[in-house]
This record gives structure tokens, sequence and C-alpha cells, in this order.
């Protein structure tokens, strides 16, 4: 399967059509993972890698025309930094651009991906950044505030003199301000925390959070409040905040699901032996207490987003549990990880 696509891109690489061109992507990039054998994969992942180097390169020829609206420029872009094809995605956004030049997706979208580019791509975002200021901030959309504020805080880890530091902080209080007034949502508010606290404005920082899980829909702000609880030692609240996160629906689209369980289970656990003062003898309560925490474990491991040092944690964490209390888990529940 992923030969046909792979040679049907080979047949279109003059393609004409960014719809065409992104369907295709999307097709081989399908395929490829459909594959089993790891030589087979390599080499059809190269083989792909070096076909969209070709079609890419056509956004960087003036001469060809290439037919498509921002909407597509924008879909196409996201689509290649997904798989971490960030310079692809800056030439995409360069080229749409020079026909949409005041697309406020477009411009977000350079300012959120060259920042993982090469000086001269990133370098290239003061421009975009000046002409999206060009733009009333009442059209504005969430991409164009969290995006602005992510360059605005990569541009301060240039070598850049005191004053412009200060013009930039200054900047990026007053913007993190306005996204929360504009928009008053979950990303706002993260976005206000994430910029004051960098800036050293703990206090002010917090009073974001706080404004922030008010709201009924606030995940991003309750996982992080409940970090701030957990590292506090503060696990009913911890608790509260994780469950709130969790409880929203997509919460994949804003959270790490995978971090967020495992938290949770880790929180419950210290709450748990918070409360025990020794485990030398066991009721059918505290025994179904135990396993509850187990299950807790292996729901946040099941998840994809769990990484590997986050899985040994829960192991870690696991086996104090059986060494503190003599229940061992079932192993059944292993067989997750």
């Amino acid at each position: 399967m992923a030969t046909t696509n792979l040679y049907t891109i080979e047949k279109e690489l003059k393609l004409t059509s960014i719809v065409r061109i992104t369907e295709l992507i999307k097709a081989i990039e399908n395929s490829i993972e459909s594959i089993d054998s790891d030589d087979d994969y390599y080499e059809a992942d190269d083989d792909f890698i070096t076909k969209l180097h070709s079609i890419i390169g056509q956004f960087d020829n003036a001469d060809i025309d290439i037919d498509g609206f921002d909407d597509d420029y924008h879909n196409l872009s996201v689509l290649l930094a997904k798989e971490g094809k960030y310079s692809y995605a800056c030439s995409v956004l360069k080229r749409g651009l020079s026909e949409w030049e005041k697309s406020i997706d477009l411009l977000a979208d350079y300012l959120n991906y060259s920042r993982f580019c090469n000086k001269t791509v990133f370098d290239k975002c003061d421009d975009y950044y000046r002409v999206l200021c060009t733009i009333p901030q009442k059209e504005w959309n969430w991409r164009a505030f969290s995006f602005s504020l992510d360059y605005l805080m990569a541009k301060k880890k240039q070598r850049l003199k005191e004053d412009e530091i200060i013009i930039i902080d200054n900047i990026l209080r007053s913007l993190s301000y306005d996204f929360c007034c504009q928009e008053d949502n979950d990303l706002s508010y993260f976005d206000r925390y994430t910029v004051l606290d960098a800036l050293g404005e703990k206090d002010a920082a917090y009073s974001a959070l706080q404004d922030g899980v008010r709201l009924k829909a606030a995940p991003k702000c309750c996982l992080k409040m409940a970090d701030i609880e957990f590292e506090k030692g503060n696990y009913r609240d911890a608790n509260s905040y994780l469950e709130r996160c969790l409880n929203v629906l997509p919460v994949q689209q804003s959270i790490n699901k995978g971090y967020a369980s495992l938290l949770l289970a880790l929180s419950k656990t210290s709450l748990f032996m918070e409360n025990k003062s020794d485990f030398k003898d066991i009721d059918n309560q505290t025994r179904a207490e135990v396993e509850e925490l187990y299950k807790s474990f292996d729901t946040a491991v099941s998840t994809k987003e769990l990484t590997k040092a986050w899985k040994n944690t829960a192991d870690r964490v696991i086996s104090v549990l059986e060494a503190q209390t003599g229940i061992k888990k079932e192993e059944d529940s292993d067989e997750l990880y």
C-alpha cells in the first residue's frame, strides 16, 4: 500500500493544488504507519522524506503557481508541524503569506513553528509580528494571542540589550492581559500564568490561575493548580483539581491525560499514606483502598501519553505500596505495562 502511494506522489511531484498535496501527505503517512516490518517502515519513510523535500521545494519557487486559500496553507502547515517538520511548515506559510499577507492564522502559525527552526527562519518573525500588530486586536483569535506570546518569550532568549528586554516584558504583560479580556478561556489564563511566572511575578501568576479555575472548563489551569497544591502537600485540593481537569471532554486536546492521571494516582497514594499510621492489621476496607490505588496507576499507565520515565515512577510507588502494606498488585494489572 505504501509503495502505491509513494508512486502516486512521485508521479505528482509537480502538484499545483495545495489541497491535493495535503491529501497525498496524509495518505502516505497513514500507509507508512500501517507497515509492520521495521526495515520496510524506515525504507518507506526515507523515500517519502525525499519526495516530500521535492514537493515542499516548490513553495520556494515563485515561478510555480500553487492553488489554495489561506485555510489550505494553514492545514498543510499544521500537518507538517505535527510530524516535526517545522522548516517545511514555515516554507509553506511563507508562500501562503506572499498571497494572504494579512491572514491571522498564517501569521500566527509562522510565529509558532519558526521557534523550532534555525535563526534565519526565526528572524523573519519580526516582520510577520509587525504585520500582525497592524491588524486590530479585536480581530485576533486565540492563535494570534497565544503564538505571539510564545514568539516574544522565545525572542527574549536571544542576545538583547536591557532596554529591549524591558520593552518585551511590558508587551508580554499587556498582551497576556488583553488575551484574557478578549477570550476569557482556559488557554488565555494559563498563558498569562506562564508569562507572569517566567517574569518572576509569582503572586500575579497565581492570581491568573485562580481566575482560570473559576471557569466551568479549565483543564490546563486546573492541572497546573494541581501541580502546585501537590508540591505543597495539599493532596485533597490537588485531587479535586485533577478530577475536574480529567472530566473535561475531550480532555486530550488541551492537557497530557497520562500525566494528569498519574498525578492523581500519586496524590491519592500520598493522601492514603498520610492517613495511615501503620499497616500491621490490614482490614477489608484498607485492602480495597489499596486495590483502588493500583487501578488508578493502571489507568495512568494505559494511556499513550505517559512517558517511560513516568511509568518508572509509577513502578517505584507501587513497589513502596506493596512493601508498606504487604498487599501485592495483581499480575493481571501488570500486563498494562
